[in-house]
């Protein structure tokens, strides 16, 4: 995939073929180590230690890591887009690159 800003964009470590599942198993991987702590009202709240600011909130526990998920993929679209590191977890990473790839 390729930001559309010059000169910047970004690859899945693993290769184009399997771009997509190394995404979907980092987000796995980060559903894994998730934390879930009720708050407040009966709602819960989800972290994942060693993400920076991903913080999720539902009313149930399945509606908390529903919200996770869409987190993790803002957050992940973010620092790409950014050209910020992402930490790598549960030995899953995504690479940044300075160079555009193009999708074929």
């Amino acid at each position: 995939m390729v930001d559309p800003r010059p000169g910047k964009g970004y690859k899945l470590a693993g290769g184009h073929k399997k771009d997509q599942a190394m995404f979907s198993e980092y987000i796995q991987a980060a559903l894994a180590r998730a934390v879930y702590e009720p708050i407040e009202d009966g709602e819960h709240c989800a972290t994942v230690p060693g993400l920076r600011g991903v913080i999720a909130v539902g009313g149930t526990v399945e509606e908390c890591r529903t919200n996770l998920i869409e987190v993790l993929e803002g957050w992940i679209a973010l620092r790409l887009r950014l050209g910020m590191a992402i930490p790598p977890i549960g030995g899953k990473t995504i690479e940044v690159s300075a160079e555009p790839e193009a999708v074929v």
